[in-house]
């Protein structure tokens, strides 16, 4: 038998070890390609995901802006009732239980998906995709009238007097220190009124350009002006965002905020009807011992609000009533400040589906029953 030489026993191993590269070399190019397409796959289900997203976008702002116009009509078509001269909280616009007549009742504002009557259910009709789309959604309308508080101009230029804004000041309210009470309250008159003259303790230009601007003199626009007003701006901020320090003694914590009590935008006067208790105690010192009479009158029976037995004042004279406890001449003297309408409305509308949500809040003024003005809107991030 003729035996193998060396020579062929190294070329014999030679070739094992080539074919053990190259099957390292195709797993590897394997891998490689299965990475490349893993990534081109996990790229094409982000685009996709992006795209989604992206005309999940645009939808939502128009499920929102579609809510806006909901609540348009609702506050529209209210005005139209003749037998309800009055804004009250059980109309259709403040809650989705109240009817008032057949077109009103028919319009749904809770937060629900798909439904006869809501946003989504009105905006039915269209293709396909759009059909499932609104099928995942959901669309929350809320409409709160801006009479129910103090209009925070109207207070700053002392029209109900200089009480209002003590009252809100107090422990059992926004639990200022008195010692500081001068200050907020001087400072925002200052803030408001046209002339440069700071009161005894207010601040005016000089005080505020050491911060970059200049104190506004003339209404306030929007209430986190005042986290740039002294007395407020770095020391008590948490009165208009709600962020209360955690170190904040017990006694310093408010229990309402500025946003809880005044308004910047609103006809002026306070609708007995729909203001709640901490806003009727700030109007007049006279006021404090009948508000809660002025409640379970307009609450009815169940003494719940917003309910059908409600029983809203249809005038401001209806307080002169025995069991409210005010004289025809306090009522006369308070008429000024108080009305049973509301004008201005502000429109909170949160569309959402999966987990995108989109929320816009819109300010509209009722002129008429066909003159809902938008006066302005803006769109509120995730979380404010």
């Amino acid at each position: 038998m003729q035996t193998r030489g060396p020579k062929h026993l190294r070329a014999r191993a030679w070739n094992r070890r080539r074919k053990g590269v190259a099957f390292v070399m195709v797993l590897l190019v394997i891998l490689v390609l299965a990475a490349l397409a893993g990534g081109f796959a996990s790229n094409m289900r982000i685009e996709a995901a992006l795209a989604r997203n992206t005309s999940n976008e645009r939808r939502l702002e128009w499920l929102c802006r579609s809510g806006v116009e909901m609540a348009r009509y609702l506050v529209g078509q209210q005005a139209a009732i003749r037998q309800q001269p009055f804004t009250a909280l059980n109309q259709k616009w403040a809650t989705n239980s109240g009817s008032t007549n057949t077109i009103l009742t028919y319009i749904n504002t809770a937060d629900t998906g798909l439904a006869e009557g809501n946003v989504l259910g009105l905006l039915q009709n269209g293709d396909e995709e759009w059909q499932e789309f609104l099928k995942a959604a959901k669309v929350k309308v809320e409409i709160v009238d801006l009479e129910r508080k103090l209009n925070i101009n109207w207070v700053a230029q002392q029209y109900y007097g200089r009480h209002p804004m003590e009252r809100a000041m107090r422990d059992d309210m926004m639990a200022v220190p008195n010692t500081a009470w001068s200050t907020v309250i001087d400072c925002i008159e200052d803030w408001v009124d046209p002339n440069g003259d700071a009161r005894i303790n207010g601040a005016e230009g000089s005080y505020y350009r050491a911060f970059g601007y200049d104190s506004k003199n003339t209404l306030i626009d929007d209430l986190s002006e005042l986290l740039m007003i002294k007395g407020i701006r770095g020391e008590r901020e948490w009165l208009v965002t709600g962020r209360i320090p955690e170190n904040l003694p017990l006694i310093e914590r408010p229990r309402f905020l500025f946003t809880d009590l005044f308004t910047p935008i609103s006809a002026g006067r306070v609708n007995i009807n729909t203001a709640p208790r901490e806003v009727l105690v700030l109007i007049n010192a006279a006021f404090e011992d009948s508000v809660d009479s002025i409640i379970r009158s307009r609450n009815g029976p169940d003494g719940i609000a917003g309910t059908e037995d409600d029983k809203p004042f249809q005038q401001v004279a209806e307080l002169a009533d025995p069991l409210i406890g005010f004289s025809p001449q306090a009522v006369g003297q308070l008429q000024r400040f108080l009305s049973v309408q509301s004008v201005t409305f502000e429109v909170t509308v949160t569309a959402s589906v999966n987990n995108q949500v989109k929320t816009l809040v819109t300010v509209i003024r009722r002129l008429s029953d066909r003159d809902v003005k938008v006066l302005y809107s803006f769109w509120k991030e995730t979380g404010e």
